[in-house]
């Protein structure tokens, strides 16, 4: 049979693997609780810092859009500026080549009427002299 002493010892064996046991359970609990709230913290700053990225993604795109209309207005503005610019120019010719005969008979009428009634035989005639 079993000693008395055997028993004590065998007892207190169980007695130690069961509260080994015990706290083995209620440690895992306890970290499993703290995997828990770390999981929560971590969802609800993910969560947060997802809310703050599309945050910031609206405003940069608010300021995308009003960076693409000024840069329309400028392109817009260029293209006025580039239309005044190019449009057609009065250009003066500095030597003609040929020279303008005017009309005998008007150029008599014009004299006449300016009190110029001398200058009417050279009317219509080149400075040369040559016709």
């Amino acid at each position: 049979m079993i000693s008395i002493a055997t028993a004590r010892g065998i007892a207190l064996m169980a007695v130690v693997a069961l509260i080994f046991g015990a706290g083995w359970v209620t440690n895992g609990w306890r970290l499993s609780a703290q995997v828990e709230r770390q999981q929560k913290q971590y969802a609800e700053a993910l969560a947060s810092a997802q809310a703050e990225a599309a945050k910031a993604a609206r405003k940069n795109d608010a300021q995308a859009r009003q960076i693409e209309a000024q840069h329309a207005k400028q392109v817009q503005d260029r293209e006025v500026e580039t239309r005044v610019i190019t449009r057609d120019v009065i250009r003066y010719v500095a030597n003609p080549e040929s020279e303008c005969v005017a009309d005998p008979e008007w150029v008599r009428l014009y004299n006449a009427s300016n009190g110029l009634s001398g200058a009417s035989k050279a009317a219509g005639k080149p400075a040369d002299g040559a016709e």
